[in-house]
């Protein structure tokens, strides 16, 4: 599979913050959801934004593809933590795990 990926971000910490996010993204596998999290960890761990950390967040839209039908797979939120980009994957990978016990089903 061939696709086009776009990153960015304000006040990054420089370049190689797209340039890991972007890496991260293609060299992962999984859901949606879990290649986010991962170009969101990957941008972090080499600076972020430079004026620090705050919050985080994540939302994947495709239709039909939430629950009860809805169109909203993933929209989670966090504010005013010291690691939110850590704790967003914490949250995110126990929303996956229950979203992988649902397929099972």
């Amino acid at each position: 599979m061939n696709s086009t990926v776009t990153c960015q971000g304000n006040i990054l910490a420089g370049s190689e913050v797209v340039d890991s996010m972007v890496e991260a993204y293609r060299s992962s596998k999984g859901m949606m959801v879990e290649r986010l999290i991962a170009a969101l960890m990957a941008g972090d761990n080499v600076g972020g934004d430079k004026r620090g950390k705050q919050s985080a967040s994540i939302k994947v839209v495709s239709p039909g593809g939430g629950f009860l039908g809805s169109d909203v797979v993933v929209d989670l939120n966090i504010y005013d933590h010291v690691d939110p980009v850590v704790e967003l994957a914490r949250i995110t990978n126990t929303l996956i795990r229950y979203m992988k016990m649902g397929n099972d089903q």
